[in-house]
């Protein structure tokens, strides 16, 4: 039912064969894990408020295996795809929102959490970018 956005390193596994996973893995985990604290910061400033659950309830979890792979932002709060997507003639996104027997009305979408991704596109690559320049230092320092 959530919608999933993907970031994609590609060549890792060379890179992970030329440095070994626990070399990489600090660059890995630190990009991680500044881009997940500042999607968190941003969904939770776009988050709508009546109660402030739902805004409270926004976190974040990095991978901690020893070659972090992933980082999750999110909420579990039950409410919460119903405000992201919508409800009634107003859904987007997944159809399960939508109802046939609901001609009008329903809740505008909010997209705090997809609005957060798509604002923050440049700051997601700039953390890859600095994530690529320090493996690159590390590699330089396995050649000499």
């Amino acid at each position: 039912m959530a919608e999933e956005r993907f970031l994609q390193i590609e060549n890792i596994d060379k890179i992970l064969a030329a440095l070994g996973p626990e070399v990489v893995a600090g660059p890995v985990r630190d990009m991680l894990t500044a881009i997940a604290l500042r999607l968190e910061g941003d969904a939770r400033a776009n988050a709508p408020v009546d109660t402030g659950r739902l805004r409270a309830s926004i976190t974040h979890e990095v991978d901690n295996s020893p070659m972090p792979e992933w980082a999750v932002v999110g909420t579990n709060v039950t409410y919460a795809p119903f405000q992201e997507y919508g409800t009634g003639v107003f859904a987007d996104g997944d159809p399960a929102f939508k109802s046939s027997r609901i001609t009008t009305g329903g809740i505008v979408p909010r997209r705090y959490l997809r609005n957060a991704f798509d604002d923050n596109a440049a700051y997601i690559q700039e953390q890859v970018d600095k994530c690529g320049e320090e493996i690159g230092k590390l590699w330089s320092k396995a050649d000499d």
